[in-house]
């Protein structure tokens, strides 16, 4: 399944892919974690959001990495069409990987002692009533589009290599 851009064709799920590894890097600079609390004198609610490449967190500066790196790698594959498998390979390993950091993140974002790869410290809830954590929605739209640009790429190797 393929358009055309003039004499060159365009692969559907290299489009695709290319699409998800920009969201990655996207999302790497997005909220990563909301963190609320509510005051003991106040009914106040105070958010404070951290985005991926705030702070200690290494892990959304890799993300952005991996985004990056994979966007190169499909525009290489679209650009020259006969690129071998090992490109479209390494950009299926690279989206998988940010999608394993996501989501690895995102199952940690409940945690108190920490919060994904950012340290808080523990009495962060001692000055309020009430306090939690969740995951932001730039994790969410990490992880999910590292699965699924990986998924579109893994089709497209498959048609293209093992079909």
């Amino acid at each position: 399944m393929a358009t055309r851009l003039g004499p060159i064709p365009l692969p559907v799920p290299d489009i695709f892919g290319l699409f998800a590894a920009a969201l990655v890097a996207f999302g790497s600079t997005r909220p990563w974690a909301r963190v609320w609390g509510v005051g003991f004198s106040t009914d106040d609610i105070e958010v404070t959001y951290v985005n991926g490449i705030d702070g200690g967190g290494a892990d959304g500066q890799a993300t952005l990495v991996m985004g990056v790196i994979a966007c190169i790698m499909i525009l290489w594959r679209l650009i020259r069409p006969r690129s071998s498998g090992i490109v479209l390979g390494a950009a299926i390993l690279v989206l998988a990987v940010a999608g394993v950091v996501g989501m690895l993140n995102w199952f940690d974002s409940g945690s108190t002692a920490t919060l994904g790869s950012w340290r808080i410290p523990g009495d962060q809830c001692a000055e309020y009533f009430q306090c939690g954590y969740q995951a932001g929605w730039g994790l969410i739209v990490v992880t999910l589009a590292g699965f699924a640009g990986a998924g579109a790429l893994a089709y497209q190797l498959w048609n293209d290599q093992l079909r």
